[in-house]
């Protein structure tokens, strides 16, 4: 029901599940954590594919955000979980909002002792600053500090639409990246989500931060207002993801995403509005092919976050999904001498489903599936 609403709107009326933050957690709060990080690694389930890597904007609750790092551990998840910080009163609704900077600072440092103490080789803090609307500057300037403190990486929104950036440019009187970077935010692996309204100088600042962007084509199609300039970034030597936002669209596939990056790639080169003309209408050279957004969905979100995946060669971590053509009513299947190899990875890259994919490996190990391609002494790979 809120497709049709503004970034903005969609922040005051869609808030996190209401189970992470009324009350104890209880068995419910483990109950819907353990379904949450059984269900992204569990076969054959008709809303998201099996992930092997996931970063979390978990929820304000330091038990909950805990007990999702314990259920991607124990479900095999590599995983970067952060409890959301948000203490703005003019930002947040009273019902769900840290009490006070310091309160907020000292919740977000208990969840990242917590999770580091878990001692997961797979799951990992994110110090998690929500965005400057929903966070004072006393907040962010203590969760930079925490950030350098315990040496992890940091994730938050950043220039998302219309309403976040103006808000900023308002507030701090320069736009988000360069006020991330004065609040000490935008450090190594820094992960900015959408970045629509970045331009030439803030990606180029946070390139040399060795920050980088989490582009959401089909999210930032319902609440972005604007293309992100995917090309234009990585020209630029932007580190560039791909990401899903299951929050803001309604797939958490990340081969759909990658067939998503490429459409709207195409919307801004080419534009949208036929009362301009052509040559007036869009942003040459813009778009990007199949295999670019591929790379932006394994080795550019690796590269961003510092992580060693994404690449199947020697000294990388074996995390990788294997896909079935052929399947009884798959729409995923081989045409003779029709598809070569350039036909086949794009088929496999825009039609694959879950019920496509066969198995799932994090580590070297999997831990999902149906077995067939599985190593028969189950040992890890390097």
């Amino acid at each position: 029901g809120l497709r049709g609403a503004g970034l903005g709107e969609a922040v005051e009326r869609l808030e996190e599940p209401r189970g992470f933050h009324d009350g104890p957690t209880g068995h419910i709060g483990e109950v819907l954590v353990d379904e949450r990080g059984e269900a992204l690694v569990a076969p054959g389930d008709a809303e998201v594919e099996k992930l092997s890597r996931t970063i979390y904007f978990g929820p304000r609750d330091l038990d909950s955000t805990t007990l999702l790092a314990r259920a991607c551990s124990s479900h095999g998840q590599r995983a970067f979980v952060g409890r959301t910080a948000m203490d703005h009163p003019e930002g947040t609704p009273d019902w769900y909002r840290d009490p006070s900077p310091s309160e907020a600072i000292a919740a977000s440092r208990s969840s990242v002792d917590q999770i580091l103490d878990l001692g997961s080789q797979l799951v990992q803090p994110i110090v998690t600053p929500r965005f400057i609307p929903a966070c004072t500057d006393e907040t962010l300037h203590g969760l930079a500090e925490v950030a350098r403190e315990r040496g992890v990486r940091v994730q938050t929104h950043c220039s998302e639409g219309d309403w976040e950036h103006g808000h900023v440019l308002e507030r701090c009187g320069v736009v988000d990246t360069v006020a991330l970077d004065r609040f000490g935010l935008l450090r190594p692996s820094t992960v900015l989500a959408h970045g629509n309204f970045m331009d030439d100088d803030a990606l180029t600042l946070a390139g040399e931060r060795a920050a980088g962007v989490a582009h959401c084509p089909l999210s930032n199609s319902y609440f972005a207002n604007a293309v992100f300039p995917a090309r234009r970034a990585l020209e630029l030597g932007t580190p560039v993801g791909l990401g899903t936002d299951i929050a803001g669209g309604p797939s958490a596939s990340l081969f759909h995403q990658v067939a998503h990056a490429v459409t709207v790639s195409r919307h801004l080169e080419d534009g949208n509005d036929p009362r301009l003309a052509a040559d007036e209408r869009g942003r040459p050279e813009s778009r990007i092919d199949i295999v670019r957004a591929f790379w932006m969905a394994t080795m550019g979100g690796a590269g961003l976050l510092d992580t060693p995946v994404g690449l199947i060669e020697p000294g990388r971590r074996f995390d990788a999904v294997a896909v079935r053509f052929g399947n009884a009513d798959s729409p995923l299947r081989q045409h003779g001498d029709i598809d070569d190899d350039a036909r086949r990875f794009e088929k496999l890259l825009r039609l694959t489903t879950p019920a496509e994919i066969d198995d799932v490996w994090v580590d070297g190990r999997r831990v999902a599936g149906r077995g067939q391609n599985a190593p028969a002494n189950g040992s890890p790979v390097d």
